[in-house]
């Protein structure tokens, strides 16, 4: 009901539509009522986030659109197509992939090939997301790949590795996560080469995760699922997962 009450006075209320600092205002009315009936949800202005309007005071950036990403997995490697792929179809962010270990991803047991993704896991803002059989299928590829290599691949091992030299056979066996400032460093470059760096237009990697957003708000899924598979608190990530 609060979600629709944003999304009503952002988008459909007669006469004027309220500003993002204006349905901020009513909405800490809202959560304060809540506080003080004994809210079972904690529930706080970062919950509803996704559904406020912009800031007026910023220039709006847009997503990457579809034919923009297709043009950056042309001239990705095995390790930036799993990277892009799980930005684009996991709506993760940036500063959650360099944590991630192979055992933080849970093959689904179903028809459809992908899997279900354990974001910030072990930490008070864990919740989790999927990812679609193409994302799975790179993923697959680059493991495959570190395998073929020699590396024994255990569960606590990063997902996202160092890249390596393939004749050194001692290093392909101690596999170093990458930082998140590495992180960065390969989406960057992977843009670049691509010609689809545009950074008055898109942000760096956020854009990959509206993109997310944006393609899941469009369909029938209900808002609050988004926010979910987004990360954002909503008081059910956990008692559902």
């Amino acid at each position: 009901m609060i979600v629709d009450y944003i999304i009503w006075s952002r988008d459909e209320k007669p006469g004027k539509k309220l500003s993002r600092a204006s349905i901020k205002v009513h909405l800490a009315a809202i959560l304060r009522f809540f506080q003080i009936n004994n809210d079972d949800f904690n529930l706080t202005t970062r919950n509803f986030r996704i559904h406020m309007p912009s800031d007026e005071s910023i220039k709006d950036d847009r997503p990457y659109t579809t034919e923009e990403i297709g043009q950056v997995l042309k001239e990705c490697d095995l390790r930036s197509k799993a990277i892009i792929l799980l930005l684009c179809s996991s709506g993760m962010r940036k500063g959650a992939l360099h944590l991630l270990r192979i055992n933080h991803l849970v093959e689904m047991n179903n028809q459809h090939h992908t899997f279900k993704t354990r974001v910030y896991a072990g930490t008070h803002d864990e919740y989790f997301t999927f990812c679609t059989p193409e994302c799975y299928n790179a993923i697959q590829d680059y493991l495959n790949y570190r395998k073929r290599c020699g590396e024994k691949l255990e569960s606590k091992s990063p997902l996202i590795r160092e890249q390596f030299n393939v004749d050194d056979h001692i290093r392909i066996q101690y596999p170093r996560f990458v930082s998140e400032k590495g992180m960065e460093h390969i989406i960057d470059n992977a843009l670049k080469r691509s010609g689809v760096r545009k950074p008055r237009e898109v942000h760096l990697s956020h854009g990959f995760r509206k993109f997310f957003i944006t393609q899941c708000e469009s369909s029938p899924m209900k808002s609050l699922h988004v926010s979910m598979l987004a990360g954002h608190d909503t008081g059910l990530k956990k008692s559902l997962s």
